[in-house]
């Protein structure tokens, strides 16, 4: 299967790229700069943009079977990166004819010595509640 990956090179993205090369599927990673993604093997293709302006988001999708992202939102990017990358990644996977599309979101989750907000603390406690 030909997969497509927004957000390769972050926390979740590399593990999830090497994963999907490791069980034989061909994957394209979404990355704004190569460099960061230290994941080499002969059924990666790397396509560099930005998913918030579009830049690149066509070139990766085009092809896919599955589009996968795992994109995260930071504190120094825009508010709206989610909601705007979103809109990129589906009117590409329209113009290309790609169906199937898995997100993940990770509200709640922690690095190890991360500092948390009292916003992140309450977010993450009622996200513990549900399970």
């Amino acid at each position: 299967m030909n997969l497509t990956v927004f957000g390769a090179s972050g926390r979740t993205g590399v593990p999830l790229v090497e994963q999907v090369l490791a069980a034989g599927h061909t994957v394209t990673a979404f990355v704004r700069a190569q460099s960061k993604l230290p994941v080499e093997h002969e059924n990666l293709t790397v396509v560099e943009g930005d998913v918030y302006t579009g830049e690149g988001v066509r070139e990766a999708v085009a092809g896919a079977d599955a589009v996968l992202s795992v994109l995260g939102q930071t504190d120094s990017g825009p508010d709206d990166l989610l909601t705007v990358a979103g809109e990129h990644v589906m009117d590409a996977m329209e113009a290309a004819g790609v169906e199937r599309y898995v997100t993940l979101v990770g509200a709640g989750i922690r690095m190890e010595g991360e500092s948390r907000s009292l916003f992140g603390t309450v977010i993450g406690t009622m996200l513990k509640m549900t399970y």
